[in-house]
Order: C-alpha cells, then sequence, then structure tokens
C-alpha cells in the first residue's frame, strides 16, 4: 500500500496532491478495516483500492468536507463495499491472512495485554487469531481493526464509525477481553500451563 491510486495520475496537481495525501493519512485504517472484515489480505487492499477509486469520482464533494467528515465518507464507502463483497462471493472463501500483519497485532496485544502464545511464531497461531477475531461482534472487531491494525486513536476511530470514543474504548476493551479468554481457552484445551509449558499428566489421587 506504498502507491496512490491510479485515477490521481490523470488529474492537476492540487487534486493529486490533496488524494495522495489522504490516501497517506486513511490506508491504514481502511486496509485494517477490510482485514478485519474480510480476512483476506488481497481482498483487503482491492477494496482499499476501490475506496480511493470512488474518493477520486468525488473529490469535489470529498474535499469540501470537514477532515473529520472526510474519514466518515470513507468509512461509510468502507462499509457499504464490505457488504457487497458479502453479498457477491459465489461461495465462502477462507483464504489465509497475511501472516505478518496478524502476527504484529497478536504482537501488540499481547505486550499490552500478556495474551499467551503472543509471538505468533507459526501459522497455527495466526489461524487461532484469526479465527478468536472472527468470532468477535461486528462492532469489537471494528474498534480493534482501527486501533490496532489501523494506528488510530478512540477520536480517529469513533470519526470513522459514527460512534462516540468512549463507546470505542469499551468495544476495544471487550474485544481484548474476549480474545484473552478464547486464546487462553486455546492453551488450556491443548495441555499448556499458564506459564506456556506443557501441563504434564497429572497422577492419581490419594485414596484412589
Amino acid at each position: 500500500m506504498s502507491l496512490p491510486p491510479r485515477e490521481a495520475a490523470g488529474g492537476s496537481a492540487p487534486s493529486r496532491a490533496f488524494l495522495e495525501d489522504l490516501y497517506r493519512a486513511e490506508r491504514r485504517g481502511l486496509f485494517g478495516f477490510f482485514w478485519a472484515r474480510l480476512g483476506d489480505r488481497e481482498e483487503a487492499l482491492d477494496l482499499v483500492q476501490e475506496v480511493f477509486e470512488r474518493a477520486w469520482r468525488h473529490l469535489d464533494r470529498v474535499r469540501a468536507l470537514p477532515a473529520d467528515r472526510r474519514r466518515a465518507w470513507l468509512f461509510a464507502c468502507a462499509r457499504r463495499l464490505a457488504v457487497d463483497r458479502y453479498r457477491h462471493r459465489a461461495a465462502v472463501r477462507r483464504a489465509e491472512p497475511d501472516i505478518q500483519t496478524a502476527s504484529a497485532a497478536l504482537a501488540a496485544l499481547g505486550q499490552r495485554d500478556g495474551i499467551p502464545g503472543a509471538r505468533a511464531e507459526r501459522a497455527e497461531d495466526v489461524r487461532r487469531l484469526d479465527a478468536a477475531v472472527r468470532a468477535l461482534p461486528a462492532p469489537e472487531r471494528d474498534a480493534l481493526a482501527l486501533m490496532v491494525l489501523g494506528g488510530m486513536n478512540s477520536r480517529q476511530a469513533g470519526s470513522a464509525l459514527g460512534l462516540p470514543p468512549g463507546t470505542v474504548r469499551y468495544h476495544l476493551l471487550r474485544a481484548r477481553r474476549r480474545l484473552r479468554e478464547a486464546l487462553a481457552g486455546d492453551a488450556a484445551g491443548k495441555g499448556v500451563a499458564g506459564d506456556g509449558t506443557a501441563a504434564g499428566p497429572r497422577g492419581p489421587g490419594r485414596g484412589a
């Protein structure tokens, strides 16, 4: 995601500069949003491109908006695109998520919240994270995507989602708690102790 949308190549210099600035400011949050919704890196990249293609087609309208309303416009567009993608998928496709991005997200969460196995060194860890994120309610998944993957603060994420910052922080808190519980539950189910070591078999109790 290092290049501005291709449509900008045909516009005036001020228009190109405006769209490039907007792209740099918002692409990360949009990618996180789409990744959380769709679980597919390439689809997420394609849809980020589509958002900015639409912004280019409506550039005068977007440029006339205050900065916070521009973000709201982009994410309203993103939500419509995500819904359209759901509706038009011929079959449910669960592609392997972006290992690097997901691992970085898991590591960031683990550093803050002590999630077991936060290094995410194996593809299995990423799949577990992917499944746990998919299981989150949409509001919590969106808050997690924008603030962890997208690097937004609660005010920026709230502007994108049309929610008060306090509500976004609440959703993020709930998302982190659910992820901790889900991943800790997976570890316990595999016989992993709280310190990350394998829990050995227990001998019979006294009086058995």
